[in-house]
């Protein structure tokens, strides 16, 4: 099989080369070249190194697919994604035709790709090669099943970094099954692969399985076991998925205890703030907002200003002491929240969008219209640009700055163009979703909304103002 290199090189200009076009110089002067970042010159290097090797009539399958591979990096590096795909994909041949003719050999190539691949944080890239070493060292190469089990671990981790939750699950599944096999039920890394299995099952929306997982793994864990508060975390958040919020209340109230029992500051903090999410979840704000103020008197001591686990805390006891009546200390802790979030993430990204639009709702109720619209259009514009046309949030966000628009300046024509889009969004998505639980969730805002949109057009038949805001 040939690769056709030379299309792959067309992409840029090409660079003076080595006088010496012999196969080990061209790839020396290649691997040369990626050491100091000359992405491009070191891919016109091994593609060259490449095309010599095929015409010189090379077969051996290893050596191709190192230079080959070393060529697919190399654009990949480059930013040139689309031809280093290609030039991958014309190695899966040869590849499958290494791993019959060599095993160990194609194990140690899996294990340097992913290395490389890891180098980039290409995790996606990477936890795939992993996978395909593991099943190669669990069933091909002898007594390699315990280097399979950490294979295993290695990419069901990454897996889960590059939010592949279903795969990191099934990966973390096999990984159970095999440590179970290889040192018992009760294991220490048995167990551990159990837990991990349970989070990313939650993590993947298999909330049944998951619970059935972690309620199975609590038994066995030894009393005391540092895992434990961890595992009630876990089945208190899909308690809460699962609308089981009297269960959800007391596994983190176990959770709590726990902690506390042990002198853990800082997994204390956590159980404290999960709690209080909960519990302001069920519109018992006066609850929470002690626990929140529990928690971040914790990570006052252990945590930087700007941790995004202490700056999600503050805004969350803003909203809490809003709905109490607290405007003043909600608004100061909601702007010190936004400064945080936009010194850690940038002005434009989506973790902004509920600050600014409680902020601006805030705004909006001490009659400062101005900045209300300003916040609000902040908000909207980040829920368009980072989330579906049929997400709650974002169709909320268009209605709300609708209802400020048309009461606060009259521009009556995009206050309904924006809750029509909010509305005709999450009606599709509903169709799209039909017979599912979020199906039923989307049903009832897109409900909501078109009663909020019959109000808006009373309203601007009327020249009136709306006496039902949201």
């Amino acid at each position: 099989m040939r690769l056709l290199i030379a299309i792959l090189l067309l992409s840029w200009t090409t660079p003076s080369f080595a006088q010496d076009d012999t196969i080990p110089a061209l790839n020396a002067a290649g691997s040369a070249a990626m050491a100091e970042g000359r992405h491009r010159e070191a891919a016109d290097y091994f593609g060259r190194a490449l095309q010599a090797l095929e015409a010189q009539g090379g077969t051996g399958h290893a050596t191709i697919i190192v230079i080959g591979d070393n060529l697919a990096m190399a654009l990949f590096s480059a930013g040139l994604a689309a031809d280093g795909a290609a030039a991958f994909a014309g190695l899966d041949a040869r590849r499958d035709a290494m791993d019959a003719a060599d095993p160990a050999g194609h194990a140690r190539y899996l294990q340097d790709r992913a290395g490389a691949y890891r180098a980039l944080n290409r995790n996606a890239e990477a936890w795939a090669l992993l996978a395909r070493l593991a099943a190669l060292q669990r069933d091909r190469l002898e007594n390699q099943r315990e280097a399979a089990a950490e294979t295993l671990a290695l990419a069901a981790f990454l897996a889960d970094a590059a939010g592949h939750y279903a795969q990191s699950a099934a990966l973390y599944r096999e990984l159970t099954e095999l440590r179970s096999a290889l040192h018992g039920e009760t294991d220490a890394r048995t167990l551990n692969a159990r837990g991990n299995l349970g989070y990313a099952l939650h993590a993947a929306g298999q909330n049944a399985e998951a619970r059935q997982v972690l309620e199975g793994l609590l038994p066995l864990l030894p009393s005391g076991s540092d895992s434990e508060g961890v595992v009630l975390s876990n089945l208190a958040s899909i308690a809460r998925a699962q609308e089981r919020h009297d269960d959800a209340e007391a596994l983190y109230r176990r959770a709590v205890v726990f902690h506390e029992a042990r002198g853990e500051t800082l997994a204390l903090a956590d159980a404290l703030n999960n709690l209080a999410v909960a519990l302001y979840g069920q519109h018992r704000a006066d609850e929470a907002v002690p626990l929140y103020r529990r928690a971040l008197a914790i990570y006052e001591d252990v945590l930087a200003e700007t941790h995004p686990t202490f700056v999600l805390t503050r805004i969350n006891l803003a909203a809490a002491l809003e709905d109490l009546g607290d405007a003043a200390e909600a608004e100061a802790l909601y702007r010190s929240g936004l400064a945080s979030q936009e010194a850690i993430y940038g002005p434009a990204h989506p973790a902004l969008a509920t600050t600014l639009g409680n902020l601006g709702l805030l705004r909006a109720k001490a009659g400062d219209t101005a900045e209300a619209l300003t916040l609000l259009a902040r908000a909207t514009q980040l829920r368009r640009t980072y989330f579906p046309p049929g997400d709650a949030s974002r169709a909320a966000a268009e209605t709300v700055q609708a209802r400020q628009m048309l009461e606060s300046e009259g521009d009556t024509l995009e206050a309904l163009n924006l809750s029509r889009a909010a509305t005709d969004g999450l009606i599709d998505r509903s169709f799209a979703e039909a017979g599912s639980a979020r199906s039923r969730e989307l049903t009832r805002f897109a409900r909501y909304f078109e009663v909020r949109l019959d109000a808006l057009w009373a309203v601007a038949e009327t020249g009136g103002r709306d006496e039902n805001p949201i």
